[in-house]
């Protein structure tokens, strides 16, 4: 008798573990077709289902649909994406990733004060090396300065060909309307990020 019960739990386990692989496979491929045929109304309310909840974390379905936002390039959505991501209780890690691409969302859109609050937050963290990038993109990107210029020329001379500095070397000259070193930089970074 007691063999029979461990047979059946052991055929009941297999067929749930069946189950929510064959589950999770085509709710998956719903949610890419769904998205590669443009049919984001659909995907959006495909993504808020009870089935699609069953089979795929909370936290996907955020980045799912935040994929949409930015297609839409919808700010309204992307603001409570962001205002939702970074109040979740997370990992220190996990927080600081959310951080950084928020900072780098608004250092794009134009959300330089979004872009400060972030930064400070950033370096609340106390790596120095995230700190470090961080500070120039704020200063440079979002605050347009061109200040740092021999200080990002030094660097590149220990750290040949890095595309990040390249890019804000780019950028300072740009804001000092030095567009022939602007140029430069923008093509070498670029052909330094594709390496």
């Amino acid at each position: 008798m007691k063999n029979i019960i461990i047979v059946v739990l052991f055929i009941l386990l297999v067929i749930y573990i069946l189950i929510s692989f064959i589950g999770s496979a085509l709710v998956q491929r719903k949610i890419r077709e769904l998205y590669l045929n443009e049919k984001y109304d659909e995907y959006l309310e495909y993504l808020d289902s009870r089935t699609c909840r069953i089979y795929v974390r909370d936290n996907e379905i955020e980045e799912y649909k935040y994929k949409v936002y930015l297609k839409r390039n919808d700010r309204e959505h992307i603001d409570e994406y962001f205002n939702k991501m970074l109040n979740r209780k997370v990992d220190r890690n996990t927080k600081l990733q959310y951080q950084i691409k928020a900072f780098y969302y608004y250092m794009v859109n134009n959300g330089a004060d979004r872009c400060k609050e972030l930064f400070e937050e950033i370096k609340a963290y106390g790596d120095e090396d995230v700190t470090r990038q961080v500070n120039y993109l704020y200063e440079i990107v979002v605050l347009k300065k061109g200040d740092y210029i021999e200080e990002l020329k030094k660097i590149l001379k220990e750290k040949e060909n890095d595309p990040f500095y390249e890019y804000v070397l780019s950028v300072s000259y740009e804001n000092i309307g030095d567009m022939k070193n602007a140029k430069k930089y923008k093509r070498t970074y670029k052909e330094h990020m594709k390496a």
